[in-house]
């Protein structure tokens, strides 16, 4: 799925993706990369993202800091106020379980396979983004008409791991892989920046998170999964073979922010599911601890094991994928 598109501060982005407080998920050096016409018109497209440079554009800089590309509204402090527009692509549960489960038990090969579906479906709906809705507005004359850019510059980050909770005094950190999209406001139009005009990537997120679903879904049954259909409607789909208590197991995360999503619901009515579940998300970001991750794949190596998860279990829900036989590979 992809949560509602959220605008966000240039010191929010720093903290979160690059500051000690918040960035409980990678180490130095092992950020994201970059992606978007517009990140390749500054030579950036494909690249690692560099913090210095991440820093500069989301203040509306170029690359080395020294020029404004794009007039910005600050805060009190002199920070962008609107730096960046973040959408959050989540696999579904047992997708991620699939993947910590692959990893802590030495498929390495599977690991990668699941996690490069996930990103490789993050960038096919951002670049269906930017082809579609890359937009700024120009005015002219006086009068002033949107103007489709066709580039971004979008910063993507991708995390493993939930929010860590506490239960009983135990520290419990459950799978979510998920790719944060920050996509910087600022396209170019003609020889100049600008900032961009969000309103069709808000109109459109709920179809882009179907397009995600759906690349997702076709290439984890190339690799023999069968999918379940939770809700057609939505497109919403879990693996086969996951059973309920795995996927209530490992979604102690999301139990804490159920829980205070029904509280939100009384004190505001009127704001959508996926706003009260950002709403409760932000609220219950307490952990300010450091994650080991060797250590915490054999932690979650246990808890699979208590559950049945093992490397046998993965193979047989893969079941459905074919291999050549002999005739076939000597044909070739």
């Amino acid at each position: 799925m992809i949560s509602t598109p959220t605008w966000i501060t240039s010191t929010s982005a720093e903290q979160y993706h690059l500051g000690n407080k918040d960035n409980y998920y990678q180490k130095e050096g092992d950020l994201g990369t970059w992606q978007g016409k517009g990140a390749e018109i500054l030579g950036l497209d494909g690249k690692p993202i560099n913090a210095e440079i991440f820093k500069n554009l989301l203040e509306g800089k170029d690359t080395t800091g020294t020029n404004q590309l794009v007039n910005t509204k600050t805060n009190k402090e002199g920070k962008r106020i609107r730096a960046a527009l973040d959408l959050t692509f989540s696999a579904p549960k047992s997708v991620s379980i699939l993947y910590e489960a692959a990893l802590a038990n030495g498929d390495i090969k599977l690991a990668n396979q699941i996690k490069k579906i996930h990103e490789n479906a993050v960038s096919k709906v951002l670049k269906e983004i930017e082809e579609n809705y890359a937009a700024t507005r120009i005015t002219n004359n006086g009068e002033t008409k949107l103007e489709h850019t066709n580039n971004l510059i979008i910063a993507k980050f991708t995390h493993e791991i939930a929010r860590p909770i506490k239960e009983n005094e135990k520290t419990i950190v459950d799978p979510s892989l998920h790719t944060h999209a920050l996509i910087l406001n600022m396209t170019k139009v003609e020889d100049k920046w600008k900032a961009i005009e969000s309103k069709e990537i808000f109109q459109n997120y709920i179809k882009m998170g179907q397009f995600y679903r759906n690349e997702l879904a076709a290439k984890l049954k190339d690799l023999g999964f069968e999918i379940e259909i939770t809700d057609a409607n939505k497109g919403f789909f879990e693996i086969k073979g996951i059973d309920k208590e795995v996927l209530e197991e490992f979604s102690k995360r999301s139990q804490q922010i159920d829980i205070l999503v029904e509280k939100l619901k009384k004190q505001y009515p009127n704001k959508s599911e996926n706003e009260l579940r950002q709403m409760a998300a932000w609220k219950t970001r307490e952990w300010k601890g450091e994650i080991d991750r060797k250590a915490l794949l054999e932690i979650n190596k246990k808890r699979f094991e208590k559950v049945g998860l093992n490397l046998k279990k993965i193979k047989k829900l893969q079941k459905n994928i074919s291999y050549p036989n002999s005739n076939e590979i000597k044909s070739k």
